[in-house]
């Protein structure tokens, strides 16, 4: 089964052994970042920043961690304020279900559903080659919109006070440690009921801003009709996904993986 081909393209095929490899490209290249096993690289999920007004193009980029963090930062980006935008989460893989949130405040994940006080996305069930679009946050059932921040500085050539842009740098090097931007945390763990793909998790995971990623599938019909048949999730209940971030948390389990979006 491919990939929805309004966030993936699929470019080339091959058969390899008793497995076929996919070669997928992003769709919005420049605004989706992957999850990958570390040993394997296996393609894990993926996470799409969509800006939703016409002419309004969006980006996401690694970016340095603070020094208290002890999880991988990226950047989320709008070329113009106070637009809309909405994520595109994706299970890459076909061998299970995958549990995805975007924690607007740090938890671990262990229960299926961890509800508005910590997440914004009400779907978080990701069946095998699954996206789904999250256009807006489950708190307040209204669109996600990204408003420029400003501050005063002091001209030295007019001897005035100028509203300018606030940067994250700016911004997160403040004395007082207030951080005025947006910030997301992403959780993603496996069914406990599909040990492949836990096996993958128990590499160890790692967030990569890519256009593009290889995947490997069994050929059709499937071997495991079982995952395409509704079912509740079966999370590990030391399942980890996502890091309390600040302050710095112990380093993701081998069952989970968390990153922070700001």
């Amino acid at each position: 089964m491919r990939l929805d081909n309004r966030y993936f393209e699929r470019v080339a095929t091959a058969n390899h052994r008793t497995s076929v490899l996919e070669s997928y490209k992003s769709v919005h290249a420049r605004s989706t970042m992957v999850l990958f096993s570390r040993q394997s690289r296996t393609p894990l999920a993926a996470l799409t920043l969509k800006a939703k007004d016409i002419g309004c193009l969006s980006m996401l980029t690694g970016r340095p961690s603070p020094k208290d963090a002890t999880q991988p930062h990226f950047q989320g980006l709008l070329n113009m304020p106070d637009q809309s935008f909405s994520f595109v989460i994706t299970n890459l893989s076909d061998d299970g279900m995958l549990n995805f949130n975007i924690l607007h405040t740090p938890h671990r994940v262990s229960e299926v559903d961890p509800g508005p006080s910590y997440g914004i996305n009400e779907v978080n069930e990701l069946h095998p080659n699954q996206s789904y679009e999250i256009e807006a946050d489950q708190r307040t059932n209204r669109a996600m919109v990204l408003m420029g921040k400003t501050e005063e500085k002091f001209d030295p050539i007019s001897k005035q006070k100028k509203v300018v842009p606030l940067t994250v740098d700016r911004s997160e090097s403040a004395k007082d440690k207030t951080k005025e931007g947006l910030y997301f945390h992403l959780s993603v763990v496996p069914d406990n009921a599909s040990p492949t793909l836990v096996k993958k998790f128990k590499e160890g995971t790692v967030w990569k801003a890519v256009s593009g990623f290889v995947r490997k599938t069994l050929p059709s019909p499937r071997r495991n009709e079982d995952n395409l048949t509704r079912r509740p999730m079966l999370l590990d209940s030391a399942a980890f996904g996502s890091a309390p971030l600040p302050p710095p948390g112990p380093p993701p389990s081998a069952f989970g993986s968390s990153v922070s979006l700001g």
